[in-house]
């Protein structure tokens, strides 16, 4: 099975996983009696899964994902 993206999809693809990385970098809202922050990207990935299908969601998710990781200030824990 092949799948072929159109010109639209990967414009949209880059565009939003920029985007990720972008709010990933914003620093997370503290959770109520823990030491954990939610992240804002954390919204964006239901969002994009809605949106963008089966096929280009997860691809931009995991792209904006790679990207944020691969920072250099960013958290090297998967």
């Amino acid at each position: 099975m092949s799948v072929r993206l159109t010109t639209r999809e990967i414009t949209l693809t880059a565009s939003l996983a920029a985007l990720y990385i972008a709010t990933s970098i914003v620093p997370g809202i503290p959770i109520i009696g823990g030491q954990g922050k939610i992240s804002p990207s954390v919204i964006l990935v239901p969002v994009y899964a809605l949106l963008l299908g089966p096929i280009v969601g997860p691809l931009t998710i995991f792209i904006g994902n790679l990207g944020s990781w691969l920072l250099p200030p960013g958290r090297p824990d998967p």
